[in-house]
This record gives C-alpha cells, structure tokens and sequence, in this order.
C-alpha cells in the first residue's frame, strides 16, 4: 500500500474530510489531496503531525506489510478488575487541538477516577473540553478490564482524543 492509500484510508477511518485534515496540520486541501493521490508527499516536518492526528506511529505511516486501517481492538477483559488492579492501570490521554498543540497526559487511572467522583471538571487536566465525551462510561470499560486505546472522540472544538488504558 503506497504513502498516500494510507493516508486516504487513516483519513476516511477517522471520518475525516480532505478539508478537516488540512485545517488540523495547517496546509491546503489540495495538498492532503496530493498525498492521498501520490503525487506529492508531505514534507518531512509534517510526519510526526500526521501520526498523532491519526494516533499512530512515523513508522506505520511508512510499513506496508503491517498496515491495517480498521481501529485497534480491545483486550478483551479476562474478568472485572479488582480496586488492586485499578491501582495499576494508567490512563494515557493524547490530545492533538485544532490549533496544532499536542498534548500528551499520563496519569493513575485511580487519581482521575477520583477527581471525577469528587465533581471536579477534569478538562484542564488534558488540555481540552471533555464535556462532550462520557467518562463514565469509559470509566465502566476500564472497571469491566478492557486494555489499549479505549476510544478515540473529536471533541465539539475539534481537538481530537485519544484514550489509551495501559498496565
């Protein structure tokens, strides 16, 4: 698969359009065009950009016998995890705003748990507004013992998220 099906495939697994995806790394449609056609290829500066927009690695961007553009799945839970469990678990944040920041957040699962039950707003935390995202329900997946990317929202201000729980 040659540079630019990846990218039309990464772009059209996360519903994106030519015009969102410019917008986000700061060029012109008619350049994620030309890379999607391979007439062109993105300049070397763009490459880490591009990989965390669609929350992969430089060096999948560039493997062809390893790509796969449907999401990750989930490790499927063995049974529900125990509070000593939860005590392990991380949750890895990756945000990558509209304005082009990227924010990248690793915290114990069970201090963000705690801040939510105690009513604080947690989007400073994370650089972003997660009003629109259900943590409760990402926290009912994290306690049921699911592992790996738990799920992948772009937010009502276009940042995109990416929720990573890890061991």
């Amino acid at each position: 698969m040659t540079l630019g099906k990846k990218l039309n495939a990464l772009r059209r697994q996360h519903g994106m359009t030519q015009d969102a995806v410019a917008e986000r790394l700061g060029v012109s449609p008619q350049a994620v065009s030309k890379w999607e056609n391979d007439f062109s290829c993105p300049d070397i500066m763009m490459l880490p950009k591009i990989a965390m927009l669609y929350g992969i690695t430089i060096d999948d961007l560039f493997q062809s016998d390893t790509f796969d553009p449907k999401p990750p799945v989930l490790t499927p839970p063995e049974k529900e995890v125990t509070a000593e469990e939860l005590d392990k678990l991380y949750l890895n944040v990756y945000v990558n705003t509209k304005v082009g920041d990227d924010v990248k957040v690793h915290v114990p699962f069970k201090l963000v748990k705690g801040l939510v039950d105690a009513g604080m707003n947690i989007s400073g935390l994370f650089g972003t507004d997660l009003s629109g995202i259900d943590v409760e329900s990402i926290f009912a997946v994290i306690q049921d013992g699911a592992l790996g990317e738990i799920a992948t929202v772009t937010t009502q201000n276009g940042d995109l998220v990416r929720v990573v729980v890890e061991r």
